[in-house]
């Protein structure tokens, strides 16, 4: 299967057709969106009944095993519409690709009862804790910013175990849970992405993984769910989370920018004789373009080289991390370049721009958009010195991390 192939029945509409075709009615629910402080119901269902929840998802439970491009154009046409609502898809559709990382008895649990379950997820580890007990771990704490809580059925969240060589991720049933509404926030409040806390939660073994295996890639899963699109690093996949989101929000900022701007030229002056907004604007959508075409490359490297069976080398990896990222920059560039431009009614709450501003500027806030902090361990891995990131594990970790998971069957 070719990078821009998709598990698809004959004549079925690609991911990017379906994601279209809802993207009017998720655009017009935008505003509501934001004030309910959650994905609109309706927003929600119409992508679960489209599929578009389970793109990454197993064959054996409903999903497409798509290809990550396709995917991800589609998580980035509903982000035009609303950069909340392509944030939770983007969120949701990564953890069901995730779960195929884990246990086939999880699958069973989560997937097997409901193919549509949805896994939210929180993965600070600060001040949580997971001692271990026979059979499992007992669980306590509390994880902010936890998008999508709201419609999930369950949640993954981190934790370090005392005597463990690395920290832990633990799979939990909503209703073990409390949920805490404390989402109040500048931009992309449309997630819900609210405080969920566990109280000395029994989590058994086989909801468990050691992070170090899970980002290493040798999950138990991986000898059932044999697709390649599971053998894609960690780094291309949840880096593309909030970017992706900025991505689209840029250039719905750029397309409303670029019409609006239009339309008062044709009255007041001529738009051949504006140089400096001609340059702004030959900017705003070249870093856009940018972005884009380069994280296509990287997705499509990633993918071709799992199903040839071929793995990335270290810096290879670093520099997708880092290209990746790139969205984030490129959607903030935009919006700070053609905000001040528009007229003073821009600030008005009614005003889309403001709102797409305002989630340009949260999205950016994420870990995975901060160009700065991806670009430390590129440069150490291309200079041959120690480093490498959580999600992609530095050689020495990597076989240590083997050795654990052979030590538990996995392999």
């Amino acid at each position: 299967m070719s990078a821009g192939a998709t598990r698809l029945d004959a004549g079925k509409p690609t991911l990017l057709e379906r994601a279209r075709k809802l993207a009017p009615a998720i655009s017009a629910r935008a505003e509501e969106t934001e004030a309910l402080r959650h994905v609109h119901d309706d927003s929600l269902h119409e992508m679960i009944d489209a599929g578009l929840t389970r793109a990454l998802q197993p064959a054996r439970f409903g999903g497409e095993e798509a290809s990550p491009v396709d995917f991800f154009e589609a998580a980035t046409e509903i982000s035009k519409a609303c950069t909340s609502t392509g944030w939770i898809l983007m969120l949701l559709g990564v953890h069901s690709w995730e779960l195929a990382h884990m246990s086939p008895e999880l699958n069973d649990e989560i997937f097997g009862a409901d193919p549509t379950n949805l896994i939210s997820s929180s993965y600070n580890m600060q001040g949580n804790k997971a001692v271990r007990v026979p059979g499992g771990f007992r669980l306590s704490g509390s994880w902010k910013s936890s998008s999508g809580i709201h419609h999930a059925a369950w949640v993954v969240v981190g934790a370090d175990v005392p005597g463990a060589e690395s920290p832990y991720n633990f799979y939990v049933p909503i209703e073990d849970t409390t949920v805490i509404d404390d989402w109040h926030t500048l931009g992309l409040a449309g997630t819900g992405s609210r405080t969920v806390a566990v109280d000395d939660v029994f989590v058994p073994d086989h909801r468990a993984i050691d992070r170090g295996i899970l980002y290493s890639g040798y999950g138990p899963g991986l000898k059932h769910f044999t697709s390649p699109l599971y053998r894609i690093p960690h780094v291309h996949i949840y880096t593309t989370v909030s970017a992706l989101p900025a991505l689209g929000t840029g250039w719905r900022f750029y397309e409303e920018f670029k019409a609006a701007y239009t339309k008062s030229a044709t009255v007041s002056r001529s738009l051949s004789g504006d140089r400096l907004m001609l340059v702004r604007l030959a900017e705003a959508r070249g870093a856009l373009s940018a972005a884009e075409t380069v994280t296509r490359a990287r997705l499509e490297e990633a993918y071709d080289a799992a199903v040839r069976g071929d793995s990335l080398s270290p810096v290879e990896i670093a520099q997708a991390q880092y290209d990746i990222a790139q969205n984030g920059k490129a959607g903030m560039f935009v919006a700070n370049t053609l905000f001040p431009t528009l007229r003073p009614n821009a600030v008005y709450r009614s005003n889309l721009m403001q709102r797409l501003y305002r989630d340009l500027i949260v999205a950016r806030q994420h870990g995975t958009s901060n160009s700065d902090a991806q670009a430390e361990p590129l440069a150490m891995i291309d200079l041959g010195l120690a480093g490498g990131h959580i999600l992609s594990p530095p050689p020495e970790e990597r076989a240590a991390a083997k050795r654990r998971a052979e030590e538990l069957g996995y392999l």
